[in-house]
Parts: structure tokens; C-alpha cells; sequence
């Protein structure tokens, strides 16, 4: 993700232009954004008819989610993963604001979290992590972090998790740095976006981890926002085996050698119609690095587009082709395996896409698991980034506001698959069992939860569900529908709310536009965050109640009741009184009175009841009854005794009830 900061000029940018160049990230608290009291979802889901577990899906399936308040807490950025060399056990290093999560996937349905490494500064939404050998090379944004050291083999013996731990050695040569770059084949570190080195690359020797040493740097082009470096294996004969770095700075693409560090030289810098060049990553034959541009999404309003540069000649590389989705995301980070590109495209979730035809430009999207299936916008909300490296199969990924999501490939893009024939899912062309294998659930969903049919049954409730066919016990009895209305601003875009429970749990959450709940009595939090932290520039938020009109609450962030009133604020309001809507007759005279009905729906009927001669409503027609129309004999006006219903009671009265006589109601 993106920040450049600026060390060495002074300069000055209008809020539209600093927006324009700048990462808007949505940061929502702690306690907002994460799903509190979480536990991991189990229950492992195939995909199948483009669905798991509630998440639109192709070739992908689902394996488990945690959630962030399990891990830790905050938002999640980036991700790696380190496997045992010994015991074989994988495991994620997951980047959050106030530090790392180590996570246990030996069984990635049922993922274990160990404990949190704190970070070495403030809490900051930038952190990146990268491996060499047994130990996690951790950076931050946040100023004097420095890059934490910390050794792995330390999460092979964990008693109790989750725990806190410490890191084994602080590397402080540079204070921030956006992030860290690792080539494993010469044990080097390099840092990049620190404040040393005008942002450049930034060498470090890390062959002996715990006592890292600065080789060199290279500061020839700026500030570098992220890079890959290699030993060279491609075709340019002239750099066979040299240490090679390709770098994504800002408005280009930059190779530079590296092989001394000492004497790093620029070979090549190609530009292109930038808005901002943020990362990127090498086929396995170093012929051809795929790239991201952070900000041409939501700048042109571009389809999430893959730059394909031609890296054969690195004195002279050039745009090959680009390969265009069919979302409008916002990209952020992509790795390359087994002729797969892995691209974490934020609201458009992990997307994947073959190389086959890359000789020829060309990519094809051959799978994704959306873990934002809310919208597809070019926001920066969703996943971060990925981690398609594991000897398992296991992709990792993390998502900013929710937590960490356990993935594998399915379908035509593995060689894995469901191999019993009666299963719903039954591959004939897996070659090996996944241990996805499913039945049809109790609506008739393969692999499914019940979910697609269950809701709430009962007609009465606010959140009744007509197309529900088995209850879920989700029915809100004694509350009322409302309806969230957020907007009107200048920079709307880097609005975002929730409603919150006293038990922290999140009822619903969104950004501007309307949208339709129903809640039961009692207070609620309603949580607003601004992302550039400036105030919601004029928008506003109304609640309003969808049986009587009235508006519930309405409010700002810069007016919150507490909070910063820039970034986050919170206001409180309440349903109070909310009863359902029990439509019915309310006439309590009326022979179908309904005591339990609050709107009268006009059904309201007084002759199906009656017992015509019956006066005084004994329930039969006696001498009592002869009785009472003798005494109201005459009558001519409102005559409780009009046995025939002309109005007024006379021998006509009379002669009615006598032929009625005897007879019970």
C-alpha cells in the first residue's frame, strides 16, 4: 500500500492533489472493524455453482476464515508464511497496525493462533514482513521502528496461545521503511521507502540474522515504493548470475544491478502513462514482471489493469501488453507460481490468472475468491495481499478490515478435487483428493450450509423472510425496520460507519447510500470513520424508521459525541418502544377482534357472530330474551332489542324471536 513521505523539500499540495497522490485507506478502529468475539468458521467449503461459504468463487475453495479481533486486533495488512524445516509445519505471519500475528495452519481448517510480536513504534496501518531462512524480517511505517528480527523456530514450542513474544534483534539503520525486500539466494535485505537513502534501496547483509550490517544502497531514482530482487536466471547473457533488482518507483519501472553493493548501477527506467507504479513480481524464467498501478483504477477509471513488461533485454525493457479484469478494484499486490499469477485486488478479492500465453501479452483469468462481496469499486477496502507459496497449497490472504482467509485451488487449475463419485461435487479428473468432498445441505445446495433457505419464518418479526423455509432463529421480535442514510459530502469516498451492539458485535456496516436493517430494542453504537482523517466534509448520517417515518438519529463525525471528531467518532442511539407491525381487526366489538393486532387492516366483520333472537347474549334464545324485547317495546332508535333489524322493536320482534325459540347459538 501506498505512502510516500517526503524528507528532504518542503512543498505544497491542495487537498484534491494530495488525495490524488496519496493512499486512502479505510482505517476503522479496533473495536469497529473486526468481528469481536469471533472464532474461526470451520467448516471447510467447496466451491461449487460459483459459491462458498457465502463468498462468490471460481476454481477456488474455502478452507477457514479468523477473524481479526482473534488475531490480535486492528486492521490486517501485509502477509507472508514460513515453513518448518524440520517438522514441515506451516505457518502465516500476518502484518496488523499494532503488530504481527503468528498463526499455525498445520490443519488449515482449524488454524491456531500463537501469539502477537507488538510493533517496535506506534501502531501504524503500513507493515511488511519477509523471510530469510529461520527468521521474519519486520518494517513499518511508523517513525523509529527500525526492522524487527525475529526468530521462527521460537513458534515450534508455543505452551498456552496465544502469547506475546519479542523480537530476537532490532536492526535501527533506518527509522520508517515502507517496505522490506529479502533475496534469499545472497541472504540480503533490502529496505525500501525509509527515510535514508532519498526512499531507495537500502542493502543490508543478513547472513548472520542477528547482527544485520549495511553493505551499500543505491539512491540514484528516488524513492522506491516496493521491488523484487533475484539472482538473474533470464536470457540477458550479459547479467547471468548477477543480483538484479526490479523496482516499482512511483512513475517507473527500474532495474538496477546490484551485484555490488558498494557500486549499484541503474541499467534501465521505463516510464508509462502512470498514476502511481506500486509493486510487481517476475515470472519464474525472469523473461517477463507483471505490475500494478495503485491509483489508475480510481484516478481514469480503468478496469483493474496488469501491466506486462518484457524484461529479456534489461538495458531495454518494454510494455508487452496489459492485461485488463473485468472488475473495477483497485490492485495492490500479486506473486507468480507455477505459471499463476496470484493478484490481491482488494474489493475484488484474490484473483487469479494463467501465464500461458504471457510470450504474447496476454493473461486469463482463470479463478478469484471475493472476500468483499459487497462491490467490486475501486476502494481501498478488502484484501491486501497474498501468499501462494505454501508446499500444501494453501493461499493465505489477508483482508484489511475482517482477518485472515485460508484458500486452495480446485477445479481445472489443480489437480485436486472431490474423488468420491457420490459426493454433489464429484470430480473425475482430480488426480487427488481434496477432503472437500460435500452433500447436498437441507435446501438442496451442494456443499452448502442451509443458509440459501433459512431466515426468519415467523410473519410477525421486523426481519421476517417470506422466501425462508427453515427457521434460523434469527427472527427480531418487538423491533423495528430503519433505514441508514449516509452522504452529501465533498469527499464522500473516504466515509465509512457501522452500527455496533453493547457486545461489540457489528450489526451492520457500509459506506454512503442507504440501507435497509431491522434492529431491536435497545441502544446502539453508530461508529464513523473518515479515512484521511479530515472530518466527513458535510456529510451526514440519518436513521429513520420504516414504520412511523420519524427519524431516529441523525449526526457528523466532526460533531460526534466522542471520538477525535476527524477520523472516528461514535454517537449513541436507541429503539425504544418498537413493536412489531400485527396487522388484524382492532374493533373489540367486532366478531373477528384480534387483541394482539396494533394496525387495522379493515377486515374488522360483527355478523358472523351473531346469534340472530339471542338479546341478551346468553348464548341462547329463552323467555329472558322475550323478556327484554317486552321491556323495549317501542323502541325506535339504537334498540339493543331489534330482533328483525328494521330499526325498532314491534310485534315484528316479537314474532321473530317466538319462531327462533329453543334454539341454541
Amino acid at each position: 500500500m501506498m505512502q510516500r513521505i517526503a524528507f528532504d523539500c518542503v512543498f505544497t499540495l491542495s487537498k484534491s492533489d494530495f488525495k490524488t497522490a496519496t493512499m486512502k485507506l479505510f482505517s476503522i478502529s479496533i473495536a469497529i472493524f473486526t468481528l469481536a468475539f469471533s472464532t474461526p468458521l470451520s467448516a471447510q467449503t467447496p466451491c461449487v455453482n460459483g459459491m462458498a461459504a457465502g463468498y462468490p468463487c471460481s476454481n477456488v475453495d474455502f478452507l477457514s476464515f479468523t477473524a481479526g479481533s482473534v488475531l490480535g486486533g486492528g486492521d490486517m495488512n501485509d502477509i507472508w508464511g514460513w515453513t518448518d524445516p524440520v517438522y514441515g509445519t506451516e505457518y502465516v505471519l500476518l502484518g496488523r497496525t499494532s503488530g504481527t500475528a503468528f498463526v499455525d495452519i498445520s490443519d488449515p481448517v482449524n488454524p491456531l493462533y500463537l501469539g502477537n510480536l507488538p510493533s517496535a513504534g506506534s501502531s501504524s496501518l503500513w507493515r511488511d514482513i519477509k523471510v530469510d531462512g529461520n527468521y521474519a524480517y519486520i518494517v513499518s511505517e511508523a517513525s523509529g521502528h527500525g526492522m524487527q528480527i525475529f526468530d521462527l523456530t521460537k513458534l515450534r514450542n508455543v505452551v498456552n496461545p496465544p502469547v506475546t513474544f519479542t523480537e530476537d534483534a532490532l536492526y535501527s539503520g533506518w527509522g520508517n521503511a515502507h517496505n522490506i525486500v529479502i533475496n534469499e539466494a545472497s541472504d540480503r535485505a533490502y529496505g525500501v521507502g525509509t527515510n535514508t537513502s532519498s526512499g531507495g534501496l537500502h542493502i543490508v547483509d543478513i547472513s548472520d540474522p542477528l547482527n544485520p550490517v549495511i553493505m551499500g544502497d543505491f539512491a540514484g531514482d528516488g524513492y522506491t515504493h516496493d521491488a523484487q530482487v533475484v539472482n538473474y536466471i533470464g536470457p540477458d547473457a550479459a547479467y547471468a548470475g548477477n543480483e538484479i533488482a526490479f523496482a516499482c518507483n512511483e512513475n517507473s519501472i527500474t532495474v538496477i544491478d546490484v551485484t555490488d553493493p558498494t557500486d549499484a548501477v541503474q541499467l534501465s527506467r521505463t516510464t508509462y502513462n502512470s498514476q502511481y507504479a506500486h509493486q510487481g513480481w517476475l515470472t519464474e524464467d525472469h523473461k517477463y514482471f507483471l505490475s500494478g498501478d495503485e491509483l489508475d483504477e480510481s484516478n481514469t477509471g480503468v478496469n483493474t489493469t496488469t501491466f506486462i513488461w518484457d524484461v529479456q533485454d534489461l538495458d531495454a525493457p518494454f510494455l508487452l501488453g496489459t492485461f485488463v479484469s473485468t472488475t473495477p478494484a483497485i490492485d495492490h499486490n500479486l506473486y507468480i507460481k507455477d505459471n499463476l499469477c496470484y493478484q490481491s485486488n482488494y474489493r475484488a478479492g484474490l484473483r487469479i490468472a494463467s501465464l500461458d500465453n504471457i510470450a504474447s501479452g496476454l493473461m486469463t483469468e482463470v479463478g478469484f475468491f471475493d472476500v468483499y462481496p459487497s462491490g467490486d469499486g475501486a476502494g481501498f477496502n478488502g484484501t491486501w495481499s497474498n501468499y501462494p507459496y505454501f508446499a500444501s497449497g494453501v493461499i493465505a490472504v489477508s483482508h484489511i478490515e475482517e482477518g485472515l482467509f485460508l484458500l486452495s485451488l480446485s477445479g481445472s487449475i489443480s489437480d485436486l478435487g472431490c474423488t468420491d463419485p457420490n459426493a454433489c461435487n464429484y470430480d473425475p479428473d482430480a488426480i487427488e483428493d481434496n477432503g472437500l468432498c460435500a452433500e447436498d445441505d437441507v435446501c438442496g445446495i451442494c456443499g452448502g450450509n442451509g443458509s440459501s433457505c433459512s431466515g426468519c419464518t415467523d410473519s410477525v418479526a421486523c426481519n421476517y423472510d417470506p422466501s425462508a423455509t427453515i427457521d434460523d432463529g434469527s427472527c427480531i421480535i418487538g423491533g423495528t425496520g430503519i433505514v441508514v442514510t449516509v452522504g452529501g459530502g465533498t469527499w464522500d469516498q473516504e466515509i465509512s460507519w457501522a452500527i455496533v451492539q453493547d457486545d461489540g458485535e457489528i450489526i451492520a456496516d457500509g459506506t454512503t447510500g442507504s440501507l435497509d436493517i431491522c434492529v431491536g430494542n435497545g441502544c446502539y453504537t453508530f461508529a464513523m470513520n473518515d479515512s484521511y482523517g479530515d472530518g466527513w466534509n458535510g456529510a451526514i448520517y440519518t436513521i429513520t424508521s420504516t414504520v412511523s417515518g420519524e427519524v431516529i438519529d441523525s449526526g457528523d463525525l466532526n460533531t460526534a459525541a466522542s471520538g477525535d471528531g476527524s477520523s472516528y467518532g461514535e454517537n449513541i442511539f436507541c429503539i425504544e418502544s418498537g413493536e412489531p407491525d400485527v396487522p388484524g381487526c382492532t374493533n373489540a366489538t367486532a366478531c373477528n377482534y384480534e387483541a394482539t393486532a396494533n394496525i387495522d387492516d379493515g377486515s374488522c366483520e360483527y355478523e358472523s357472530c351473531v346469534c340472530q333472537g339471542d338479546v341478551n347474549g346468553d348464548g341462547a334464545i329463552t323467555v329472558a330474551d322475550i323478556l327484554l324485547i317486552l321491556s323495549d317495546f317501542g323502541c325506535t332508535t339504537s334498540c339493543s332489542a331489534d330482533v328483525d333489524g328494521d330499526g325498532s322493536v314491534t310485534v315484528g320482534d316479537v314474532l321473530a324471536l317466538l319462531s327462533l325459540f329453543g334454539q341454541a347459538c
